[in-house]
């Protein structure tokens, strides 16, 4: 009995040791490349764009680790109507929180929260029971 505990313990100050590591690589990685960031913006606004299917834009970028974990904050952001040049949303900054346990585990990029600051959207209902927003059918833009 005693032999197992020493070995439940070993494994767990191992598995600990390993995730600590790991984690503090990860830190040392995202500080390396913080600097290179504005490098990528297009790079950036171009994932974004095809990812929610309109024109994304934004005029500078910021990121930064936070407890939860690594945070990309967008300033002078908007988004525009692919067809008709409309903008839909314009926001003084933008903040997407990444989910880390996944982009470690999977290496895949997942948002896991949205904070828009300083922002108004024009969406109403009109006589005939469509929805609007910024004076485009509902339906036009998830169409």
């Amino acid at each position: 009995m005693k032999h197992w505990l020493k070995k439940l313990i070993r494994g767990t100050a191992y598995t600990g040791a390993a995730l600590v590591i790991v984690l503090a690589i990860a830190v040392g990685v995202f500080r390396l490349m913080l600097p290179r960031l504005p490098e990528y913006q297009e790079e950036i606004k171009t994932w974004a764009s095809s990812a929610i299917g309109m024109n994304v834009e934004f005029a500078g970028m910021n990121a930064r680790w936070r407890l939860s974990g690594p945070e990309l904050s967008f300033y002078g952001a908007g988004l525009n109507h692919d067809e008709t040049g409309v903008s839909l949303l314009r926001a003084e900054e933008v903040s997407i929180g990444i989910g880390l346990w996944r982009l470690v585990s999977d290496q895949e990029l997942i948002v896991d929260r949205v904070t828009i600051r300083d922002t108004a959207i024009d969406f109403r209902q009109d006589a005939e029971g469509r929805w609007i927003l910024q004076n485009i059918e509902i339906d036009e833009i998830l169409g």
